[in-house]
């Protein structure tokens, strides 16, 4: 077992056999883990054709902060959400704009690829800059990278690799199914060795809630999961939308998003053209909760490697980038500007996002 799970043995000795685990075992294992962790979650159902969201917390963990101001208002957040006055209708408006549309979009078209020959050079402009500046840090399995302090401190390369090296056990440990053919999300299990792989997808279409289980049950730093959020626009509208997971290392939150690799695209491209959304959640989590001695950070990861960053590096590096961009000449030619996922102007975007955040006085 890895770090994470070096203080938590194998339920019951039952566990230990060769071949396809029995539903029964699999149900007393999925149980003891439930008992153990403590969670309590609440489904949402969001949308015309209803999609499911499972908040979860982890109640053990949640106590095991060490910061007593982030302990106590993750307490009376979690509460608010388990509360039936929690606004769900502000995520049923199909009107209100959704972090997961503010990506990097436009990097990939036809003519600009053409010109740039490279399918995400964009990206990588922008996150050697991040890289180099001190703004962000890379980190896989034993190792990282940036000029961040995270990157040159053994116990946060542990942590942060560690969390890269979760969702690794995760994609590899079998989930049972009847017909070993779908993902059933409610099992999610230790790291042991059943001797068959179930999982016969690709990876990049693995339900996050594998992966969400799997750290919620196994990563005592892990405390939220699938959290819901939105911040008033004061125009009539919500930006809103989900946190994948929460986890909580001495005085940093750690607002993160899982990206799993596709097949089809280069390495960790979802990552990089997705760090507006994920700076998205932090800066509004950090509305919601006002920290002072606590500081709210943001992790992008997959199975290989995962991307610390300050959350304002939205209203900064991030914006700067996308006007930039905007005035490259192979993109004016094209009428290349970058886009939301929406195909809204995403300059504009940030740019309205920013005003808003600036109203706050969290800025």
């Amino acid at each position: 077992m890895d770090y994470f799970c070096s203080d938590k043995s194998s339920p019951n000795d039952c566990l230990k056999y060769l071949g396809s685990p029995s539903q029964t075992t699999l149900d007393c294992h999925y149980n003891t883990l439930v008992s153990q962790a403590e969670i309590v979650s609440k489904e949402f159902k969001h949308g015309k054709r209803p999609v499911t969201y499972k908040f979860q917390c982890n109640l053990a963990n949640l106590r095991n902060i060490t910061n007593k101001e982030m302990k106590d208002k993750l307490n009376s957040f979690k509460d608010s959400i388990l509360s039936n006055s929690y606004p769900i209708h502000i995520f049923n408006n199909e009107l209100n704009p959704r972090a997961s549309n503010f990506i990097l979009k436009g990097t990939s078209s036809k003519n600009f690829k053409r010109q740039k020959g490279v399918y995400d050079y964009v990206y990588y402009k922008l996150i050697i800059k991040l890289l180099t500046n001190a703004r962000a840090g890379e980190f896989g399995f034993n190792r990282g990278f940036g000029k961040i302090p995270e990157t040159n401190n053994q116990e946060y390369i542990k942590f942060y690799g560690g969390i890269v090296d979760s969702v690794k056990r995760a994609l590899k440990i079998g989930i049972y199914s009847p017909n070993y053919q779908e993902i059933d999300p409610n099992f999610t299990l230790d790291d042991l060795d059943f001797g068959v792989l179930v999982f016969n997808k690709d990876p990049e279409s693995m339900p996050h809630p594998i992966v969400q289980n799997y750290c919620l049950k196994n990563v005592p730093y892990t405390i939220l999961s699938e959290i819901p959020i939105f911040l008033d626009t004061r125009l009539g509208s919500y930006f809103s939308g989900h946190i994948d997971l929460l986890f909580a290392k001495n005085n940093d939150l750690i607002v993160s998003d899982f990206k799993p690799n596709s097949k089809s695209r280069p390495p960790n491209y979802d990552i990089y053209r997705s760090l507006p959304q994920v700076a998205i959640y932090g800066l509004i989590l950090n509305t919601i909760l006002k920290p002072e001695s606590f500081k709210i950070k943001c992790l992008s990861f997959n199975d290989q490697v995962g991307l610390l960053f300050e959350p304002d590096i939205l209203t900064k590096e991030i914006l700067s980038f996308v006007k930039e961009e905007n005035s490259d000449p192979i993109r004016v030619r094209f009428s290349e500007r970058m886009t939301t996922k929406d195909n809204n102007d995403l300059m504009e975007s940030l740019e309205l996002f920013k005003n808003i955040y600036n109203s706050t006085n969290y800025f």
